[in-house]
């Protein structure tokens, strides 16, 4: 009897932390095509520099400052005819934009693509690009990033926000 309560002991710990949430999901794809990507001609941690906004561009919730062209850039991608992108954000505001981790306060970076600004939903990944041409095994997905007034009241400092991207072909 003293066994089955002494192994009843041990048991219970490892229930616990079956129950935590200390998951880690992979997800990928595997397919016959694939393209080198770059962003503004950089493969590896691109860095897309917005110009310096005013406070007073952002008086407003809602408001957008700085629009800054950049693009996906697909090369050697084979007998593939189109593309799309793959966007999620790595920390994403309740208006759908990447939130910000610098020190300025209710501001995010928005993004855009063709014009319409894309929402971003946790880590769902959203299409930009949507079946992008590609001519002799190359295209471009041009996107923008530009600031955005969560709410009134943004205040001056940096503003950092990061996004992850993977792109399908046809």
């Amino acid at each position: 009897m003293k066994y089955v309560i002494l192994a009843s002991l041990f048991a219970l710990p490892i229930a616990s932390y079956a129950q935590q949430s200390n998951v880690i999901t992979f997800k990928g794809q595997v397919d016959d095509v694939t393209c080198t990507v770059t962003v503004n001609g950089t493969e590896s941690t691109p860095i897309i520099l917005l110009q310096t906004a005013k406070t007073s561009n952002l008086a407003a919730a809602g408001n957008t400052a700085m629009p800054t062209e950049f693009d996906l850039q697909l090369t050697d991608c084979g007998a593939a005819k189109t593309a799309t992108a793959q966007l999620v954000g790595n920390n994403v505001t309740t208006n759908g934009n990447l939130g910000n981790t610098g020190t300025a306060t209710n501001v995010s970076i928005q993004i855009v693509d063709n014009g319409t600004p894309i929402t971003f939903v946790g880590s769902t990944a959203v299409e930009a690009g949507k079946d992008t041409a590609l001519a002799s095994g190359s295209g471009t997905i041009p996107l923008v990033a530009q600031y955005y007034a969560e709410a009134t009241g943004v205040t001056a400092g940096t503003v950092q926000a990061t996004m992850q991207y993977a792109v399908t072909y046809k």
